[in-house]
């Protein structure tokens, strides 16, 4: 692990981003839309759960 590696580590506090906000990006080759709202669907399943 680098130095950079260990310093951002060091400052990581799990308690401070309880509840905070996700941003995530579900991408699919060209025309399967409903692969990727399936997926999402999914994943808010899981999140949620």
């Amino acid at each position: 692990m680098s130095a950079a590696d260990e310093q951002n580590i060091s400052l990581y506090d799990a308690a401070v981003f309880t509840g905070a906000p996700v941003s995530l990006q579900t991408i699919s080759r060209r025309f399967n839309d409903g692969l990727v709202l399936a997926a999402q669907d999914v994943i808010e399943r899981i999140i949620k759960s």
